[in-house]
């Protein structure tokens, strides 16, 4: 099952994905570039773009817009799917 997100911005639809971490990983808040802190294992993380290979991507987290390395993600985490019992 796949969610998809209006994003106002583009005016389209688009794909949200989950991951759990497996062990912690790096993180970075998206206000303050210099405040570093661990995402602890179980975290679920929903990314809503399309990943790219490697590199710095957006992903909420409790609430919060953190940046994350794609490669820790990917190799510390496993992708969920989410089902909605409504």
């Amino acid at each position: 099952m796949r969610l998809w997100l209006w994003d106002p911005a583009v005016r389209s639809f688009i794909v949200a994905m989950w991951y759990r971490l497996n062990q912690p990983i790096l993180a970075v808040r998206k206000e303050s570039a210099d405040l570093r802190f661990a995402l602890p294992s179980g975290a679920l993380l929903t990314i809503v773009v399309e990943a790219p290979a490697r590199g710095l991507i957006e992903a909420e987290w409790n609430g919060e817009v953190v940046r994350v390395f794609v490669e820790d993600v990917r190799s510390r985490g496993i992708r969920v799917e989410i089902i909605n019992f409504e």
